[in-house]
């Protein structure tokens, strides 16, 4: 059975291992002619009950964090373009990574999804 590549889905948090997932997925879209989307899923820290956690503080902690994943994954973005990708399109979500991945991915009706490391989770 032959795996026709349609449109790939990278997903990245800027790791190491995300860079190697990076090469992986730039080169097969480029070979296959598949598109390539990248995604960037990031979430707010839990904070203890006990913690001086404002509504307001609260809202400044998310503006800082989604801030903090909307230059990373342009970054990411920028950095494959340099190196001559083209990226169809560029996804930053908030949540759970594996359920957002999965969801995108289904969305996309992504031929494959490509991820450096799940980590310790």
């Amino acid at each position: 059975m032959e795996l026709i590549l349609t449109r790939i889905l990278l997903a990245t948090d800027g790791s190491a291992d995300a860079t190697v997932a990076t090469r992986v997925a730039v080169d097969l879209s480029t070979r296959s002619g598949a598109e390539l989307h990248v995604v960037h899923v990031w979430r707010l820290p839990h904070f203890y009950p006990e913690a001086a956690i404002t509504p307001r503080s609260a809202a400044q902690y998310q503006e800082s964090y989604e801030r903090q994943a909307r230059v990373l994954l342009a970054e990411q973005v920028r950095s494959m373009e340099a190196d001559g990708a083209t990226v169809t399109q560029a996804h930053l979500k908030m949540g759970s990574p594996t359920d957002e991945i999965i969801t995108l991915g289904e969305n996309l009706e992504a031929s494959l999804i490509a991820v450096g490391s799940r980590g310790l989770g």
